[in-house]
């Protein structure tokens, strides 16, 4: 089936599921609510994207940000979308904006220095990485992410130090182990 008929095909059970579930009174249970429009943006988005349709997705992960835009979710979803579709910059530029609205989520930053090392920014991937190391101290994965950046940035002995606090906080994370262990290697 063409894109544009599964589209439709959910939104309408989409919309008949919201009918279903709704409740008298309140304002949560009017349809048409701002909370209604914002979880069926989200839902659409959800699951278009998860079916392949990127474009389709951003439109609705832009819906929900319009309706709700205090919610780091749906710049979270353009985020990710932007990344699948080779918009590095657009994407940096949702998570810059997403940060903050999360609380400053660990894991949030941590895709976020990811991203900047991918896209060649190594020297900002460091100081997100600390960034988040600051909040979270005892984050392996940031650890990790120090380290490998290190690597990167031809600084083996500060890696190496990254590398031994991250196995002390996650020994058994193998994605410490295999880059600690290509670090020895190339050293």
């Amino acid at each position: 089936a063409p894109p544009s008929a599964v589209i439709a095909l959910v939104a309408l059970s989409l919309l008949l599921g919201g009918c279903a579930a709704f409740e008298t009174g309140g304002a949560k249970g009017r349809l048409g609510s701002a909370d209604s429009k914002y979880v069926q943006a989200m839902r659409m988005a959800d699951s278009v994207r998860a079916g392949g349709d990127l474009a389709s997705a951003s439109i609705f992960y832009s819906r929900a940000h319009e309706v709700d835009p205090s919610q780091p979710a749906p710049l979270i979803g353009l985020a990710e979308t932007a990344t699948a579709l080779g918009s590095t910059e657009k994407a940096l530029e949702l998570f810059r904006q997403a940060i903050p609205l999360s609380g400053n989520d660990a894991s949030l930053r941590r895709k976020y220095a990811g991203l900047l090392l991918k896209s060649g920014k190594p020297a900002q991937a460091l100081e997100a990485y600390r960034e988040t190391l600051a909040m979270e101290p005892n984050d392996g994965k940031a650890l990790n992410g120090i380290a490998v950046t290190l690597d990167l940035l031809g600084q083996p002995g500060e890696a190496r130090e990254a590398y031994i606090r991250a196995l002390a906080l996650a020994p058994h994370d193998p994605g410490v182990r295999n880059n600690f262990a290509l670090s020895k290697a190339l050293a």
